[in-house]
């Protein structure tokens, strides 16, 4: 009998969060996996300040996991955070969320640069169309980050390195501005396993 590693993309897209692979059997006809999946212990909805109810969608291997609140926001928790650390109110990631929203949706081939159009092209006439979607995906990514940071720069802190935004008045919060696809947002959560903050999601 063999363990059966499920990644944690593969948690979030089979919705089975929170639950743990119990066995793997072999049939004597031929190699047949049988996967029972184990209901694991806190993986129901939790609660949140503001009456919020927190479900976690992704648990990484480090203990720090993501939760979805019921009102649409999405928090990465470190390990020792819960999600009664989530504050009541974020008027601050409200606003910049309904920023990346827009620039998200202003965003179209026309807004390519020069040496990305020349890049997706020839990665098509490569036959590496695969390429050319994850590049013009980057490209997309880019203009939301300068979008938020043209607008928000001289109120809050834009990164090169680490959470892309941080609110420095006191009791402010980081956020993260990225693409809301399960294996991206599982790589942030991996690369920040340590920070608190918000996803901005677009």
């Amino acid at each position: 009998m063999e363990r059966l590693e499920v990644t944690e993309a593969a948690l979030a897209t089979e919705g089975a969060l929170a639950q743990a692979v119990a066995a793997v059997a072999t049939s004597p006809q031929g190699p047949l996996a049988v996967v029972m999946l184990k209901q694991g212990q806190g993986s129901g909805p939790g609660r949140a300040p503001g009456g919020r109810f927190a479900e976690t969608v992704i648990r990484h291997r480090g203990g720090n996991r993501q939760v979805e609140l019921s009102d649409g926001q999405r928090w990465h928790l470190p390990r020792g955070k819960s999600a009664a650390d989530i504050p009541a109110e974020d008027k601050v990631g409200d606003m910049l969320q309904e920023a990346v929203t827009k620039a998200a949706n202003e965003w179209g081939p026309h807004r390519l640069s020069q040496n990305e159009r020349k890049a997706i092209d020839d990665a098509k006439k490569a036959g590496e169309y695969w390429l050319a979607r994850l590049l013009e995906r980057e490209a997309r990514g880019r203009y939301v980050h300068e979008e938020l940071k043209r607008q928000f720069q001289h109120r809050y802190r834009f990164n090169q390195q680490g959470v892309d935004v941080v609110d420095l008045s006191p009791g402010g919060y980081k956020y993260e501005i990225l693409s809301g696809t399960h294996t991206n947002l599982a790589r942030h959560g991996r690369r920040m396993a340590g920070e608190f903050f918000r996803m901005l999601t677009f």
